[in-house]
């Protein structure tokens, strides 16, 4: 770095004003929604995967949480499935999740649906599953 020998040195630059804007209205969109609101869906989108991902033969971390400690977040696996393969599948069909490992090297997948995910992808997820 070349720093300037007068008082240069400490400015700042350039704000990053487009992304103060979007920072700004996506504030506006969750003030509008409702945070609220968006908590009942993600705990909503959470009671609709827990008991499908069940249903198919998967375990699910913290399956029986009280929804007072809940969140949106769903993570699983399927006891002798290849994880690391299924979480590639889930990508080439559209879907973003992270594959977690664990600290005695068992994978995971981890589902993260928001507020703007709608009922039709998540029928679409649990189909490809």
């Amino acid at each position: 770095l070349d720093y300037k020998p007068d008082g240069r040195r400490y400015e700042a630059g350039t704000a990053n004003l487009l992304g103060i804007v979007g920072h700004h209205a996506s504030l506006q969109l969750l003030d509008a929604l409702g945070l609220a609101k968006i908590a009942a869906d993600l705990l909503a989108k959470r009671r609709r995967l827990v008991p499908e991902l069940l249903a198919k033969g998967c375990d699910v971390l913290h399956a029986d949480v009280p929804e007072a400690n809940a969140s949106g977040i769903v993570t699983f696996h399927k006891p002798g499935g290849d994880m690391t393969a299924l979480a590639e599948q889930l990508g080439q069909a559209g879907f973003k999740v992270s594959l977690r490992v664990m600290r005695d090297g068992s994978r995971l997948i981890r589902l993260s649906p928001h507020f703007y995910n709608t009922d039709a992808e998540l029928d679409r997820l649990l189909e490809v599953l």
